[in-house]
């Protein structure tokens, strides 16, 4: 007798939206440099020559900013649904990769209402909560828990995807 095939319900990858490209920031960067030295230039003629120096270090700390709001961005939480189980997987670059394997009967999506930018949205199982999706919008994670929930339910009475 040969095995049926395993019924997803559901298979989302979640990340987050760039805010730059490697372009764009080339371009940021190169105009946050020429104003930062034509400003230094300026007040080194007249006189305020450590002014110079801050402002080199503001275009450092700029550059550092964006360095770590594009490390922010390098993470992906991968959902999915199956006939059994809901699993979660998150990577982050830097950091060890999360798991979770959470029993379809027993796992519940909750999110606060109203939902504001600072709601979470969580699967809970048992005592534990996973918060998934912190870097989406309200409306997102809105209509991400209404698929969520619309897939655990189609895979506890076993419906066709």
């Amino acid at each position: 007798m040969a095995d049926t095939p395993e019924i997803i319900y559901l298979d989302e990858a979640l990340r987050p939206n760039a805010s730059l490209g490697p372009r764009a920031f080339m371009i940021v960067m190169t105009l946050v440099g020429l104003f930062s030295f034509a400003g230094g230039v300026l007040y080194l003629t007249l006189g305020a020559w450590p002014v110079f120096g801050f402002f080199g270090l503001d275009m450092l700390a700029i550059w550092f900013a964006f360095k770590l709001s594009f490390r922010a961005q390098e993470q992906v939480t991968y959902i999915r649904v199956d006939g059994d189980y809901l699993r979660l997987w998150h990577q982050q670059r830097g950091k060890e990769d999360k798991t979770a394997d959470l029993p379809i009967a027993f796992v519940r999506v909750e999110l606060e209402t109203p939902t504001t930018p600072h709601t979470h949205l969580h699967i809970a199982y048992t005592n534990k909560a996973y918060v998934i999706g912190r870097f989406l919008t309200p409306e997102q994670r809105t209509r991400l828990a209404k698929r969520l929930r619309a897939a655990i339910h189609r895979a506890r009475i076993k419906a066709p995807a």
